[in-house]
């Protein structure tokens, strides 16, 4: 059984996550750095994708018009969406200190 995704707000949310877990010694100090260097990466992709949908909804908008481009954009984020997701799910399974708890 899955268990159902954690919205956190922002980068300060996910480091004060990651120091709860910490504190109760379920991670380590270079487990919780590197899911800080990949969260940071992967907003950094995030942002540079972000702007390539805003270019591509603009010209979509302009050639089919607004109704195509927002069912375009809706597609296109849950597409990306999946895509961070599986690329954070693919992190956590390497962290022992997650992985052993979830089982």
């Amino acid at each position: 059984m899955q268990d159902a995704p954690v919205a956190l707000g922002s980068r300060e949310d996910f480091i004060a996550a990651l120091g709860d877990l910490r504190a109760q010694g379920a991670l380590d100090a270079r487990d919780e750095s590197d899911l800080i260097r990949q969260f940071d990466e992967t907003l950094d992709e995030f942002q540079r994708v972000r702007g390539d949908l805003v270019a591509e909804y603009e010209r979509r908008t302009a050639e089919q018009g607004r109704d195509a481009a927002d069912g375009w954009l809706g597609e296109a984020a849950q597409a990306l969406g999946r895509e961070q997701g599986t690329r954070l799910a693919r992190l956590f399974a390497t962290l022992p200190a997650l992985t052993a708890s979830a089982g």
